[in-house]
């Protein structure tokens, strides 16, 4: 009798500690779930003012300038690496280097991808033949491993282009046309990269 009653106790006893790590699970995934959402509505926030501020001002550059400053200060899932190559990019904005503070952006988007990539086996596989990986190896596994969309990749890729061809062309000039549509798909990449990678525990890296 006094077995059945101690079987009755163990039993009760694990019940109960199932029970509770059941709800302290549900409560972890709901505080997660939360954060993520409202990461989700910050992010679209901001996209919707950068659109804004596109389609109603003249000086287009110096607006985006400010959106970015803004996000330096409010955006937290941004380190504060990336932040201060916001404020890099901001500064290239300044003084009116489009095309190189669009590289600073799409430099953020490489390492965000860098560091998310370079110990996966998968990655590693695809690049034993190739000594040292460039923009377009993360992008394109990034596309095919599904982390960026169709229409992610399409921007990052226009992003790298622009990137280059600063780089190996004098005095490169866009409209602002694409100008702006650069700083804000760049903005827009650089926030759901990070979203994504916090969300699967990865940190941003400084870059090299």
């Amino acid at each position: 009798m006094n077995n059945n009653k101690a079987l009755v106790y163990v039993i009760g006893a694990v019940a109960g500690i199932v029970i509770i790590w059941l709800v302290l699970d549900n409560m972890a995934k709901k505080i997660l779930l939360e954060d993520f959402q409202k990461k989700n509505e910050e992010k679209d926030d901001i996209n919707k003012r950068l659109q804004e501020t596109i389609e109603e001002s003249k000086e287009i550059p110096t607006e985006v300038k400010k959106q970015l400053e803004e996000l330096v200060e409010r955006y937290n899932n941004v380190d504060d690496n990336v932040r201060q190559e916001l404020i890099t990019a901001s500064s290239l904005i300044e003084i009116k280097q489009y095309p190189k503070a669009i590289g600073v952006l799409t430099k953020i988007i490489e390492n965000l991808l860098k560091e998310k990539y370079l110990d996966d086996d998968a990655f590693k596989e695809k690049m034993k033949k190739k000594s040292f990986p460039v923009l377009k190896d993360f992008l394109d596994h990034a596309k095919d491993d599904k982390f960026l969309s169709p229409e992610e990749f399409h921007f990052a890729n226009g992003l790298r282009e622009i990137r280059n061809e600063d780089a190996h062309d004098l005095n490169t000039r866009k409209s602002k046309l694409l100008t702006s549509s650069a700083f804000l798909s760049a903005v827009d990449l650089i926030l759901k990269i990070s979203i994504k990678n916090i969300c699967l525990g990865s940190n941003f890296v400084q870059a090299t």
